[in-house]
């Protein structure tokens, strides 16, 4: 507490002397670093990534045990952005054993 009542006066004996006073950084812009936060997506992000029906997605999200969300905003699941590859995965194998099947 000390420590930043010394840096306030040393930056305001710093601006009466003429000075240019040092940049004292933001606690809450150093626990907000937005390059450290992970970026969570909606299943409807995912959708609009892979440019498929949300219905497709949300099947996908709801029976693989192996892609699940990292946080909830309220009741909306949000997922890490590497689930949209692992979706897109479970995705195209779902599309060739369906047309494995159509050609028997």
């Amino acid at each position: 507490m000390g420590e930043q009542l010394m840096l306030r006066f040393d930056d305001v004996a710093a601006i009466v002397d003429g000075e240019t006073p040092k940049a004292i950084p933001d606690p809450v812009d150093r626990l907000l670093d937005r390059d450290r936060l992970p970026q969570l997506i909606t299943s409807g992000t995912i959708a609009a990534e892979l440019n498929e029906p949300p219905r497709r997605v949300l099947r996908v999200l709801a029976t693989r045990r192996d892609i699940r969300p990292v946080a909830l905003a309220g009741r909306t699941r949000l997922y890490p952005a590497a689930a949209v590859a692992r979706v897109r995965h479970e995705l195209t194998a779902i599309d060739a054993r369906q047309c494995r099947e159509a050609a028997r």
